[in-house]
């Protein structure tokens, strides 16, 4: 799905989105490590609150972005904060294009920031549910 993804964005959009949250041949949407980590040290109920607070944050935090337009040091600051917060829950694909949108605002590639802009609610929505699975899977094994 990543490579599909990676490919449709460069045919569409003309934007290349790069992964380096991963190493090469992995699953870069989701790390199952830092997730595990804190269903291990905290428990799946707190897990879960602070997956519905990232929910509501980085909800935000995407607003924001495409609000912010063309002021590319807004976008750039809020897609590091995004990374950043991605990067706790093992939400790796998230990063991965947070990092990719906060390196296109410092080089100034409006086209870039313009394509990643327009995908990034997709790819959050799409990894806060396979994040929301994960979570009820480990709930339910014994």
């Amino acid at each position: 799905p990543e490579v599909l993804f990676r490919k449709l964005s460069e045919h569409c959009l003309g934007v290349s989105v790069v992964s380096h949250a991963e190493p090469s041949g992995s699953d870069v949407a989701f790390n199952p490590a830092p997730l595990q980590d804190l269903l291990d040290v905290l428990g799946a109920e707190t897990v879960a609150e602070l997956i519905s607070e990232f929910d509501s944050s980085s909800a935000q935090m995407v607003e924001e972005i495409t609000a912010a337009a063309s002021d590319l040091e807004c976008i750039g600051a809020l897609a590091h904060d995004l990374a950043v917060a991605a990067a706790n829950f093992g939400l790796s694909g998230v990063q991965a294009m947070a990092e990719s949108l906060q390196e296109s605002c410092r080089e100034g590639d409006t086209q870039q920031v313009s394509g990643l802009v327009v995908l990034l609610p997709h790819v959050r929505g799409n990894a806060l549910h396979h994040l929301a699975a994960m979570v009820q899977a480990a709930t339910e094994d014994p």
